[in-house]
């Protein structure tokens, strides 16, 4: 009887055990999954996960660009990538097979030789812009779908085209699936897969995320679509600014056109972020000092404005209404220079005295003439000679090339009233 008693303890005590090991195993299971998204989710110094946002994180939309970035590199059948010295040595198609989805290639019956009849190519460097991206699924294999344009590097050749993306975060190997579908329509095709497979070429490349790489990235992107697309640039002006700037689409489109050898040249060259609580605000200058103010509300949800003059901003209220006549007059100066450098002739035609811009130019097409045969470079300003008679001011201005190509300074004086309301009217030494 005993010997049962023992039996029965033995045999109880064993499939404790077994409960145990079984509980043991599947809680590794968990904790490795859960360690495997925090690889792709950001912590805090405790390592406990941050409360995510259902709105796209910065690092899943460096993810997600650099994935289809890679993907339409791939499509460019003459990518340096699969040349070598004795010639082609990497078959494109190869890559590309790679880089799809096993869902897309079985449900499009893709080969290596069909490919090109299933799939665009390219015949040169392609680069996206991105438009739209969101977010469907984060778990072990998060879903993303992305709508942009892609065009080449001399602004040309635009389309629209859509993707959906899959991320395996544990690893960042992505797979890719171009569409034909809207964007709208995109979510409803989306198929579960539960692992991606690694392969040679489609691992993400992690690029590093800060304020001035986002602030190039959307300075780059708006220069791409002003040159390429100016009808979806105008989109992303500022509402209040594009009405008292330009007024319509057509005049924005004739102002990129006119300047379009300019804006080519343009580059990012500093930058400034400002956060507030709803919003942060990047100011970006090129190297003419000329300004492009992004607010984002979110990733690709963003405003923009080129100038400081347009709309007068109240930090600049502020230092006018403390200033002195003098710093007020240098102050509206450096208003109308920005214009100059902006091309924005009609702006700086506007605030020219009424009889002297009648009797000088008599339009704003042939003061625009004018300036640009006379003043044809971008400037900095040094003020020297200042004075008043009767509320008339006079400033001498130096202006010199902002690139110091050109080392011949150009002399200018300005005669100024001041008006109410941060306004004032001016006229300048005109050379026939």
């Amino acid at each position: 009887m005993k010997e049962t008693k023992k039996l029965k303890y033995l045999i109880i005590f064993s499939l404790v055990i077994i409960i145990a090991i079984i509980i043991a195993i599947i809680m590794l299971k968990v904790k490795n999954k859960e360690e495997q998204k925090m690889l792709f989710t950001p912590q805090d110094k405790e390592g406990i996960e941050y409360q995510q946002s259902i709105e796209l994180e910065r690092y899943e939309f460096n993810y997600v660009t650099n994935a289809i970035q890679a993907y339409i590199d791939y499509a460019n059948k003459n990518n340096s990538s699969y040349y070598g010295s004795s010639g082609k040595v990497i078959e494109e198609n190869e890559i590309l097979y790679e880089l799809l989805s096993d869902n897309y290639i079985k449900n499009n019956n893709i080969t290596t030789k069909n490919i090109e009849e299933k799939i665009k190519k390219y015949e040169e460097k392609m680069v996206f812009i991105p438009i739209h991206i969101k977010r469907i699924k984060r778990e072990d294999i998060s879903i993303f779908i992305a709508e942009g344009i892609v065009e080449n590097l001399n602004y040309e050749k635009t389309s629209v085209e859509r993707y959906i993306v899959y991320i395996e975060p544990s690893t960042m190997l992505f797979a890719i699936e171009p569409s034909k579908e809207k964007y709208e329509n995109l979510e409803n095709n989306i198929q579960q897969i539960e692992k991606i497979e690694e392969k040679q070429y489609n691992k993400i490349k992690s690029v590093q995320v800060n304020l001035e790489n986002i602030s190039n990235k959307y300075y780059v992107d708006f220069k791409r679509l002003c040159l390429s697309l100016p009808e979806v640039a105008y989109q992303y002006l500022d509402k209040e600014y594009k009405e008292a700037r330009f007024g319509n689409l057509e005049n924005f489109k004739q102002y990129i056109e006119k300047n379009k050898d300019d804006i080519k040249k343009y580059a990012f060259n500093k930058y400034q972020s400002n956060m507030y609580e709803d919003y942060i605000e990047y100011i970006c200058l090129d190297q003419y000092q000329n300004y492009y103010i992004f607010k984002e509300n979110k990733i690709l949800d963003y405003t923009v404005k080129l100038d400081t003059y347009t709309i007068i901003t109240e930090k600049f209220k502020q230092e006018y209404d403390k200033s002195k006549d003098q710093n007020k007059v240098i102050m509206n100066a450096d208003k109308w220079i920005q214009m100059l450098n902006n091309r924005d002739y009609t702006a700086a035609y506007n605030v020219l005295d009424q009889n002297f811009r009648n009797n000088k130019f008599g339009t704003v097409e042939q003061f625009e003439n004018y300036m640009r045969e006379n003043y044809p470079l971008h400037y900095k300003s040094q003020y020297s000679d200042f004075t008043e008679e009767r509320g008339t001011y006079t400033l001498d201005i130096s202006l010199s090339d902002i690139t110091g190509e050109d080392k011949n300074e150009k002399q200018i004086t300005l005669i100024m009233q001041l008006k109410e309301n941060y306004e004032f009217v001016m006229s300048f030494d005109v050379t026939q």
